[in-house]
């Protein structure tokens, strides 16, 4: 036996998808204190430090759309703080934490680049440098495919700019306008990164060679023309690939 009859609820629905509720300010700054507690679980999650992987402004939206569809199902036509608190509650909960592996790296071998770069009163630090660039290591999953999105985003974008270059040219086909010079790819990651010292820097050419290495031979990056040296190489990525 329904509590409601059918007609009831039909009306109930039809007259509640009439309003349009207004955000309180109250409940904005609820939003703003959720969707910033969100962020830092998610930080604290993944085990790095000033990066939230899964939470991005898409989440923000899903909770003022869940908030205003929470204050209709209450036909108040102002989004209330209690509804934001429901909406946080219901998407937290929907987060699924995927208790992911590291990623081991291969160790690729590196250009002794520091080393030449060095004086030679540094004998000391290239040494150590030296240990560290020949030892293996993994990263977290969430870091790798952070990385793995970011590498990709730019090397679509350095593609994309080269042909809209070649077409504004006019330049014959012969120009290259597939792949970008690994050496570059690594350039960028290192750029984006709070690097404080030789050995820092060091540590973390290494890991992203590696990173790089794995992707190729995974099929998600694509090597479009070999070079002797491995900076010198084009990359590109594959074209299954789609982003979000």
């Amino acid at each position: 036996e329904q509590a409601y009859p059918e007609e009831a609820l039909q009306k109930y629905i039809k007259f509640a998808r009439t309003l349009n509720p207004v955000i309180s300010p109250d409940a904005k700054r609820m939003m703003v204190a959720c969707y910033r507690k969100l962020r830092e679980n998610d930080v604290s999650s993944n085990g790095q430090s000033n990066i939230a992987y899964r939470i991005t402004v898409r989440q923000l939206e899903s909770m003022i759309r869940l908030s205003e569809a929470l204050a209709r199902i209450d036909l108040d036509e102002t989004v209330q703080v209690v509804h934001v608190q429901e909406a946080y509650r219901l998407l937290n909960k929907s987060i699924i934490h995927v208790d992911t592996q590291n990623i081991d790296l291969d160790v690729v071998p590196q250009l002794a680049t520091d080393e030449e770069e060095a004086t030679d009163g540094s004998d000391a630090v290239d040494s150590q440098a030296q240990v560290d660039i020949g030892s293996s290591g993994s990263i977290t999953f969430e870091r790798f495919a952070w990385i793995q999105k970011a590498l990709s985003r730019f090397i679509r974008d350095k593609e994309d700019e080269m042909e809209a270059f070649k077409q504004t040219q006019e330049a014959g086909d012969d120009m290259a306008t597939c792949g970008v010079l690994q050496g570059e790819v690594v350039t960028f990651y290192l750029a984006q990164q709070d690097i404080n010292s030789e050995h820092q820097l060091a540590m973390e050419r290494k890991m992203i060679v590696s990173v790089v290495d794995k992707l190729v031979k995974d099929g998600f990056l694509q090597v479009v023309e070999e070079d002797d040296e491995i900076q010198d190489r084009y990359l590109t990525v594959h074209p299954n690939y789609a982003f979000e």
